[in-house]
């Protein structure tokens, strides 16, 4: 079979083209397997560096309102949040300039063949650059200028929720700190307590000790661990400095957390975002109904290598229009319909949610009224067993006494963390503390 000469070229080229294209596809494993033993290479630099910064690290002490500011600066979630926050307030900026911007649009065309590539000449070239110009359907401009704004709103209360759980979740790593403090000078005591027992009885209460200094290892080093990733500081050896938290107690201030003073108005504001967004549902289904409303602006090529037309503005021309087509199959009146629907619905369970609410507020309050009459029968408690642990008695006495005092200790703590929970919680929806 023969073949013209036009034509072997024209194979010759679709050949080439094809074996490049299959020796550009050939290189990518190879340049995949390279660049992802790098990457490992770096992740496992990575965990190296972590753990030998987390075994030989010395102890750093760190204040309240260093780590608060460390904390808001570096925490990757929180950090997230803001992108987002920053990445939705750009978009809002630049609405106008997006939609008014005109749109340059270039066309290039070629009147030879392939065959005669080699003789193309400036002639043979078609470019031309058209310049479009648009004015938005105002109504559309509006609803997505609401929409931002709603969006950034939402955001910024959510942003606003995750600042004050972030600090009241810092808080508890500075009360933890404290209580293992307190834990191991516990421990301290014991020892020297030990010390005075019969041998039979210090072998026993020896391997006690040992037990609780293990379990002790292990909560520092959660305890350092989960402050690291709070903080964003993986390998770091903080010793957090709990006299320096400010001091966080409702008990003389439960009367006054109404919504008059502060108190769950930004869960109020949250709920109004829900409720606002399905008003904007009903309002976009009316507005359905409305025609479109379109400007076009026909304007010559701003370039045309032919030479047939020059860019002159008196040859623009605004066309304005207004369209819409419709179904007469009740779509429209039954979009309306769902958008009623979806906004009663959203009310209802808003009053749902308040009513639970409300009653959820009551009975924490009724809990925290609770606990502050344990709490001060557990301090009188461990004063009466101080008391007699003053009194002439036996080593052993004396080590089972010191254990009454212990236990009623224990209790007195799980009762004060409780109470720091609720008054966490308390805090965390007090916009006046904020």
């Amino acid at each position: 079979m023969m073949f013209s000469a036009s034509l072997r070229e024209n194979l010759m080229l679709v050949l080439g083209c094809g074996l490049a294209l299959f020796l550009l596809v050939g290189c990518v494993g190879d340049k995949f397997n390279k660049q992802i033993q790098e990457d490992y290479q770096e992740v496992l630099s990575i965990k190296q560096k972590t753990e030998s910064d987390f075994l030989k690290n010395k102890p750093v002490k760190l204040k309240w309102n260093q780590a608060k500011e460390r904390m808001l600066r570096d925490n990757t979630s929180y950090l997230s949040i803001q992108e987002n926050y920053a990445e939705t307030e750009e978009k809002k900026k630049k609405l106008l300039m997006t939609e008014f911007a005109p749109s340059v649009y270039s066309f290039v065309g070629l009147s030879q063949g392939l065959t005669s590539l080699a003789d193309i000449s400036k002639d043979d070239i078609d470019a031309r650059f058209v310049v479009s110009f648009r004015i938005p359907n105002p109504v559309n401009l509006y609803a997505k200028a609401y929409a931002y704004e709603l969006q950034l709103y939402q955001l910024e209360q959510s942003l606003e929720l995750n600042r004050r759980r972030m600090i009241s979740s810092l808080y508890t790593y500075f009360m933890k700190e404290r209580e293992l403090s307190l834990k191991m000078e516990d421990l301290k005591r014991l020892e020297r307590a030990n010390s005075s027992l019969s041998l039979d009885r210090k072998i026993a209460h020896s391997m006690q000790i040992e037990e609780a200094k293990i379990s002790l290892r292990w909560e520092l080093v959660s305890h350092r661990q989960t402050l690291n990733q709070l903080l964003s500081t993986p390998g770091a050896n903080w010793t957090l400095d709990y006299t320096t938290v400010p001091e966080l107690s409702y008990e003389n201030k439960l009367e006054s957390l109404t919504v008059d003073n502060g108190f769950g108005l930004l869960a109020l504001r949250m709920a109004a975002v829900n409720l606002e967004a399905s008003l904007v549902g009903l309002k976009n289904a009316k507005w359905d109904l409305l025609p479109d409303f379109s400007v076009n602006i026909d304007n010559p090529n701003l370039y045309d290598s032919s030479g047939s037309q020059s860019f002159d503005l008196e040859q623009t021309q605004m066309y304005s229009s207004f369209s819409k087509s419709y179904r007469f199959d009740g779509t429209l009146t039954k979009n309306i319909e769902r958008a009623e629907e979806r906004l009663r619905i959203t009310r209802m369970r808003l009053a749902s949610e308040m009513e639970a609410e409300a009653i959820k507020n009551e009975r924490v309050f009724f809990q925290y009224r609770a606990l502050l009459r344990e709490r001060d029968a557990k301090e009188k408690e461990i004063q009466v067993r101080k008391q007699l642990l003053r009194k002439p008695q036996s080593p052993t006495a004396i080590l089972s006494s010191w254990n009454s005092v212990r236990s009623a200790q224990e209790a007195l703590r799980q009762v004060n963390q409780r109470l720091l929970q609720l008054d966490l919680q308390f805090w965390v929806w007090d916009d006046a503390a904020w």
